[in-house]
């Protein structure tokens, strides 16, 4: 997947997830697009400046990618 592609998912995700779930919100999309940022080649924190949110949120798309190896999402959560 492009960067520019996930810049602007991320973006929306931020954006449309209610204030109090916004960290969880980051972390579910580092969990299911954990290869497509892996292979975009942008790390987290230029991710997260292309998609226009704080550089803060760069640490809990890293945590997701992290974690990613040892969990399964029961629905998609970047739709």
């Amino acid at each position: 997947m492009q960067a520019e592609k996930l810049a602007e998912r991320l973006k929306k995700i931020y954006w449309s997830a209610n204030r109090t779930d916004t960290v969880v919100s980051i972390i579910l999309f580092g969990i299911a697009n954990a290869e497509q940022i892996k292979e975009s080649g942008l790390a987290p924190l230029d991710l997260t400046r292309k998609a226009g949110i704080p550089d803060g949120y760069a640490a809990e798309l890293r945590k997701g990618m992290r974690v990613s190896r040892y969990v399964e999402l029961k629905k998609s959560v970047t739709e």
